[in-house]
């Protein structure tokens, strides 16, 4: 008999409060197993793990930078607006320019 088969007697032994015990223990463990190997992975710059928290980073940081630029955009608009500096705004005209705009700044970044 392997070691995995008496186990599964023993536990099917078990009263049903002993059961209940070993129950919560083993989901402690198994907790404590998958934390020690997030931790684990986290050390190493090369695993999933890692490139997926330094790919959020570089994400966040884009849109941090992107709000950025959209902050000073908007200042800029309301001081002129503030001054009576209107400009004929076309939406048709303007929007593919702006796309432009931000392909080439994703393409830079």
């Amino acid at each position: 008999m392997s070691k995995l088969e008496e186990l599964e007697t023993a536990v099917k032994a078990l009263p049903i409060d002993d059961y209940r015990k070993f129950r919560d223990w083993i989901a402690e463990f198994d907790d404590d197993q998958w934390n020690l190997q997030i931790e684990k992975d986290s050390q190493d710059k090369d695993s999933p793990i890692s490139r997926l928290a330094q790919n959020a980073l570089e994400e966040h940081s884009s849109r941090e930078e992107k709000l950025e630029w959209l902050k000073r955009e908007l200042a800029i608009g309301c001081a002129q607006a503030d001054r009576g500096e209107f400009v004929k705004f076309d939406l048709e005209t303007e929007l593919p320019r702006w796309r432009e705009k931000l392909a080439a700044r994703k393409k830079n970044s």
